[in-house]
């Protein structure tokens, strides 16, 4: 699948598109798709002995301040699998600091016609308590043997930093593509 040919979505920033690279409940093997093959790559192994605690995606045709896709954290009831296009919408943002760099994640659930199961959530803190501390966890502790990073948790930001995170990520893409054109 070409990163291009799915775009972040029709309803931005209410509902994005996700492409889910890494299933939740999965080794903590960290992958990234090829942007002019589609491929999808082995980026890193990770020495921990934890599975993501949710889906890990991104939207395509969006740009984060370092050129890449913007991560999202998809909840769902089940592991979507790698390569899957799934409709999503935003309830918050967790804010990291990874050796010093600013990192964002977006923290989204499905949207409301593929499961009922999150009708009633509508931010981070409609979330299972458990669910919130395994997140914070996960991504503050699954560097910790490779011995190469430091990750320390700086808190949740809320729906309207997400859906500023999405606009401001889907612009950053339209700027970069009229720049080549």
């Amino acid at each position: 699948m070409a990163q291009e040919r799915v775009n972040a979505g029709h309803k931005i920033p209410e509902e994005m598109n996700v492409i889910i690279q890494i299933p939740s409940s999965h080794d903590p093997i960290k992958y990234i798709v090829d942007k002019e093959s589609g491929a999808l790559f082995v980026a890193s192994f990770h020495n921990a002995s934890m599975h993501y605690p949710c889906n890990y995606g991104y939207i395509p045709n969006t740009l984060d301040v370092t050129g890449l896709p913007l991560n999202v954290l998809v909840i769902t009831p089940l592991p979507v699998n790698q390569g899957c296009v799934i409709r999503c919408r935003p309830l918050g943002v967790l804010a990291l600091v990874e050796d010093a760099k600013i990192i964002r994640k977006i923290v989204a659930v499905p949207i409301h016609r593929l499961t009922d199961a999150y009708h009633h959530v509508q931010k981070i803190d409609d979330l299972p308590h458990a669910l919130v501390q395994k997140i914070i966890h996960f991504f503050t502790h699954y560097k910790e043997l490779d011995q190469t990073q430091s990750v320390n948790f700086e808190g949740w930001l809320s729906i309207e930093s997400a859906k500023r995170e999405i606009l401001t990520g889907v612009l950053r893409h339209e700027k970069q593509t009229e720049a080549i054109v």
